[in-house]
């Protein structure tokens, strides 16, 4: 199913979701991280793999508790950026497990903005 802006305007079209690695750019790969870390120089490529990167229409990812559904909490939409914000999402979603709120503001981060009319058009997304 295609992601839709609020105003009709298709961004996203459906993907496989089983996508294949593009097999082409391992060798390259590889021989940029010998270059990079010396100390790898006898690493050898063991297996190849492709996902899906999630990305929500807005850029922007999800840290919520909806109210609507009891222990319900969502961290989602973080487009490869999972690893770098890795560290602050768990402390902040261990505060709102924990009973207590987010030691950071998240409103900007609602799901309810994809249904109040509140999201924004990214600036730049590639």
């Amino acid at each position: 199913m295609p992601t839709w802006w609020p105003d009709s305007e298709r961004v996203l079209h459906p993907r496989d979701p089983h996508p294949q690695p593009n097999v082409s750019h391992a060798p390259r790969a590889l021989k940029k991280l010998r270059a990079l870390f010396p100390a790898l120089k006898d690493a050898q490529e063991v297996e190849s793999w492709a996902g899906l990167i999630d990305v929500l229409p807005d850029g922007i990812p999800v840290i919520d508790a909806p109210p609507q559904v009891c222990g319900l909490t969502i961290a989602t939409g973080f487009c490869g950026h999972g690893f770098a914000m890795g560290p602050i999402v768990g402390k902040l979603l261990a505060e709102m497990n924990d009973g207590g709120e987010a030691s950071l503001d998240l409103s900007a981060f609602r799901v309810q903005r994809f249904f109040d009319g509140t999201m924004q058009r990214p600036r730049s997304m590639l």
